[in-house]
């Protein structure tokens, strides 16, 4: 069975925004927690998040999921 691997494009600044949208929360979760957890649902053994200017930010957000 082939192996599927995701990669979550998370590094942007979000200046206009105001706010990292990244870890913007809806319904009770971050926006890249919904995009990690749908990559898994839909079959990723490997999902890889790159982040950029709210890495701190966004890694602890994603603590649950590791």
């Amino acid at each position: 069975m082939p192996q599927l691997a995701a990669i979550i494009l998370a590094a942007g600044e979000a200046k206009r925004f105001g706010s990292p949208k990244q870890i913007l929360v809806w319904k009770e979760k971050t926006l890249v927690e919904r995009a990690v957890q749908s990559c898994i649902a839909a079959g990723c053994t490997k999902v890889i998040v790159v982040t950029g200017a709210h890495k701190e930010a966004i890694q602890l957000s994603l603590k649950p999921e590791l």
